[in-house]
């Protein structure tokens, strides 16, 4: 009987020490699935975090891409006028359209800018950017604006817009679009 009741009472401490041992392992193993889960959280914020600044980067292109292309035009304009003006011979009525096209690109520059100020906006104030826009007078902007491009390669631009003339949309990507057209 005594050796049964130290089997026992060996036993009980054993059980007692295989539940304290299981305890720990059932907390050991919801510790485990908290760190996967927050691992997992962890992963998704990265994935989130990667295609965030993937746009990003795409959208900076962009921005370069339409800052490029916008500029150029009126910025040979300027150059251009300002190269014809420094030559000898030019009547009184040619010195006043060459300034007179100078200041025009020099105002398109400023538009331009003031332009590609709102995309940089859009991205907040989508929206508020929106606006109705004409085509015929984006087109006559434009022609403006790469007038000395098209006197100088003999390009004439014609445009008709007999069923639509006027869009709400982002001004600035739509100028982008037709420039490049």
């Amino acid at each position: 009987n005594k050796e049964l009741l130290l089997q026992n009472d060996e036993k009980e401490k054993r059980t007692a020490e295989l539940t304290i041992a299981n305890k720990e392992l059932v907390f050991q193993n919801n510790e485990k699935e908290k760190r996967a889960a927050e691992l997992k959280l962890a992963e998704i914020e990265r994935i989130k975090l990667v295609h965030e600044l993937l746009q990003r980067n795409r959208e900076l292109e962009q921005f370069a891409h339409i800052v490029s292309h916008n500029l150029r035009a009126p910025v040979a304009n300027i150059i251009g006028a300002s190269t014809a003006l420094n030559e000898m011979g030019l009547t009184a009525a040619e010195k006043v359209t060459l300034r007179n096209g100078i200041s025009a690109s020099a105002i398109k520059v400023d538009d331009v800018i003031h332009d590609l100020n709102h995309i940089l906006q859009v991205k907040s104030k989508i929206n508020e950017a929106k606006e109705i826009v004409n085509f015929s007078e984006l087109v006559d902007d434009i022609k403006a604006s790469i007038a000395h491009l098209a006197d100088k390669n003999d390009v004439e631009i014609k445009y008709d817009f007999p069923y639509i003339n006027e869009y709400f949309t982002i001004r600035p990507y739509l100028y982008s679009i037709f420039l490049n057209l």
